[in-house]
């Protein structure tokens, strides 16, 4: 499972299939597609990229199938993360995160 966490209002946001904002709507993400993990994270600005994080959990914790519990963090130029920067409703940029 990943989360992304926004430094800006604190909140942690489990990514699902659908797009999810946090609570002060700079930081937002999804799953790309059911069945791949890869993830779309949506950000407010440019600026944003520095004030979140994308965290993963163990799946097999997640359901009960293991004890362990570890989380870490992805990189920012992991593979399987897409970026999208809005900028007054029009996007700016889009690609991997580098």
């Amino acid at each position: 499972m990943k989360l992304l966490f926004c430094d800006f209002c604190g909140e942690v946001i489990p990514l699902e299939y659908e797009t999810i904002l946090c609570r002060c709507g700079r930081v937002g993400g999804r799953y790309a597609w059911e069945g791949d993990d890869s993830a779309i994270i949506y950000l407010s600005e440019i600026s944003t990229m520095a004030h979140f994080r994308a965290i993963a959990i163990s799946n097999e914790f997640l359901y009960g199938k293991s004890d362990d519990h570890r989380t870490w963090i992805i990189p920012w130029n992991h593979p399987k993360l897409w970026y999208y920067i809005e900028e007054n409703d029009t996007v700016m940029h889009e690609g991997r995160i580098m």
